[in-house]
């Protein structure tokens, strides 16, 4: 425990000449125009995710309900499949 208060100096107050602290260093504006511009694409991808959830969830449920009929049109028959009874006789 001893070996780990040694290891760690503590805070580092960073100070002015004068006495007073110093703060932290301003971003540059290009750094503040990349970040702004990065928020705004991040913003339209979620604008676009968003819209385009929205108006596939009907196309979604159309196609949800087309399957079903068919599935439904096309399964076997709950009595036993069907039997067509064809007879030699011409007419």
């Amino acid at each position: 425990m001893i070996s780990a208060m040694k290891s760690n100096p503590g805070p580092i107050l960073d100070m002015t000449p004068s006495g007073e602290f110093a703060g932290p260093p301003k971003p540059k504006l290009a750094d503040v125009v990349a970040r702004f511009v990065g928020f705004l694409i991040l913003l339209g991808v979620g604008i676009a995710a968003f819209w385009i959830t929205l108006f596939s969830i009907p196309f979604l449920i159309l196609g949800g309900l087309a399957l079903y009929a068919l599935y439904w049109w096309k399964r076997p028959s709950v009595h036993g499949p069907r039997v067509i009874i064809r007879t030699s006789r011409r007419r």
